[in-house]
């Protein structure tokens, strides 16, 4: 099937690794539909693989290592992350239509996996809820975060948690871990999530900075997007999607928010 291309965007994807990507459009592709992009991966100057990315914002592509193999976060569906395994470029799975519900999905823009080939970062917390303490986590592959929109939110990019210890099986778990975190804007997300020094005393913890965005009125109250609109609904939300529903802390937030949003105001 022919296709119309223009110039690529290139990245470099670290570990020698270069992403080139063309906008793609099938030449008998509908004119009010959006183009795709066709990525090429490239390494040491050779192409190694492509895949079509059924979107035309930036493509997510971020590569890592895992029990010392080489590995890419990447999505072909712009609602799904998926694994491959390089440099074969063989999809090894990951989320798609048959294991995430419609309402849970979660559109990738950019990935970041810390990495122990890193320089180690550590800035002090301006803001303590956001200080967060990982234990049993080393910078080993095994972990990372993606930053991207959630369904019926899409006026920010969120920050989530992903579990990679089984990337190499093509299976890996995405969770809200640290509650809702809006990035902020103009920033990366590698610079969002700041390391802290590997020396904590303890050799099983890992600590980072989280930097996430807040918006208030000049009354001083938190104000967000209408589908979450206070800090209060925000964390019921992130409780409810961890499957806690009752209990104390359920209470007490709902008695906040009933306080700060009264019956008809919400």
């Amino acid at each position: 099937m022919q296709s119309s291309e223009k110039d690529p965007q290139v990245r470099d994807a670290g570990y020698g690794y270069e992403i080139r990507a063309y906008e793609h459009r099938d030449l008998d592709q509908a004119q009010n539909t959006w183009s795709s992009q066709r990525v090429e991966i490239w390494k040491n100057d050779s192409k190694v693989g492509e895949y079509i990315y059924n979107y035309m914002s930036d493509f997510p592509f971020h590569v890592f290592v895992l029990r010392g193999k080489e590995y890419a976060l990447y999505s072909k569906r712009y609602m799904y992350t998926r694994v491959m395994s390089l440099p074969d470029c063989k999809d090894l799975g990951g989320e798609d239509d048959s294991n995430v519900e419609y309402k849970d999905h979660f559109c990738p823009v950019e990935y970041y996996v810390p990495s122990h080939n890193e320089k180690k970062r550590k800035l002090m917390c301006e803001n303590p809820e956001f200080f967060i303490t990982t234990p049993g986590c080393r910078l080993d592959g095994s972990f990372g975060f993606v930053a991207g929109c959630a369904w019926g939110d899409d006026s920010s990019q969120k920050i989530q948690f992903l579990d990679l210890s089984r990337a190499d099986e093509g299976i890996l778990r995405r969770t809200d871990r640290f509650g809702y975190l809006e990035l902020p804007s103009g920033m990366s997300l590698k610079k969002a999530v700041t390391l802290g020094d590997d020396d904590m005393g303890c050799n099983d913890c890992l600590q980072f900075d989280i930097y996430a965005r807040h918006t208030f009125r000049l009354t001083g109250e938190l104000t967000g997007n209408s589908f979450l609109s206070d800090e209060y609904t925000r964390q019921l939300y992130a409780l409810e999607k961890q499957g806690i529903k009752d209990g104390p802390v359920v209470e007490w937030l709902r008695k906040k928010h009933e306080e700060m949003w009264p019956e008809g105001q919400a």
